[in-house]
């Protein structure tokens, strides 16, 4: 049933996707958008979020010319219809499209014009962010992880714990890794990260696949590659990750040979993952 359903997934991903890929710069603008903003939003909040990114043109922009075009992705499902007539970007969909903006530097543009319009609210006396719900979380720590800046993300992290009272449905740092570098992973965009922010990245992604048994081919198959390259040795705690995925996907002796690396220091720590091994092989 698992299977199913992740296959599902990838069969609707793939046709967004090919519904993206098809379309000119400007609705591709409005996608990204989208994503930047990450949560339901009105139609006229859109419209003059879009107007200052001044990715319409030189014509001037009015909410009748924007409608069409929302429509017509509405229609595609790269948008979806939300509670009191806002709209949302389709998930399957909007890592693809913010990954876009990033490769085509509109990203930091939009997540100007979004942190104007859209700006969290503070507490009046330490002025520290209080997230009003989870998506408006992730759409800031999303920001972060786009920008490729990790102080910012710890800041929204420190935030959201002390908001915890005010947010009904929190999300583990894990699990938030997960879903969005995992929606898919892609390792040239990957690559670009921060080196701490992407081990982070790794290492939590890899945790949560293991805890709650959801593939994560993409970044193990990252993983695995960059454990070969001897020009730059990944850190062991990911190694030890290596070996956890190894193991359960049957690859005994690959993770033998890998758990046969780890320096003597490191014994104790990686006893458990012997103990697997020898059950295992």
């Amino acid at each position: 049933m698992m299977t199913e359903t992740y296959l599902k997934i990838e069969k609707t991903r793939d046709r967004l996707v090919a519904v993206y890929q098809s379309l000119v710069e400007i609705d591709r603008s409005i996608v990204q958008l989208f994503s930047v903003i990450y949560t339901p939003v009105t139609r006229t909040l859109f419209f003059e979020c879009f107007q200052q990114t001044g990715l319409w043109g030189l014509k001037p922009l009015t909410a009748v010319a924007l409608k069409p075009y929302l429509d017509r992705l509405l229609a595609s499902d790269l948008l979806m219809p939300h509670a009191k007539n806002t709209l949302q970007i389709h998930p399957l969909i909007a890592e693809i499209a913010a990954r876009e903006a990033v490769a085509t530097a509109k990203l930091t543009v939009m997540a100007q014009v979004v942190a104007a319009k859209l700006p969290v609210a503070v507490h009046r006396y330490n002025q520290q962010r209080q997230f009003e719900s989870r998506g408006e979380f992730i759409r800031e720590v999303r920001l972060g992880l786009y920008l490729n800046d990790l102080k910012f993300i710890n800041e929204q992290f420190e935030a959201y714990y002390n908001s915890y009272g005010r947010v009904s449905d929190p999300i583990s740092p894990a699990q938030l890794w997960y879903q969005t570098c995992n929606n898919p992973f892609d390792a040239n965009w990957f690559a670009t990260l921060d080196p701490e922010l992407a081990e982070t990245v790794w290492y939590s992604t890899l945790d949560y696949s293991i805890d709650h048994l959801v593939p994560v081919d993409g970044a193990f198959n990252a993983l695995e590659v960059a454990d070969k390259d001897l020009t730059k040795p990944i850190e062991l705690q990911l190694r030890v990750k290596l070996v956890e995925q190894l193991l359960f996907r049957g690859r005994v002796s690959d993770a033998k040979q890998v758990l046969e690396s780890f320096p003597a220091s490191w014994r104790d720590r990686v006893a458990l993952l012997w103990g697997w091994w020898y059950f295992l092989r």
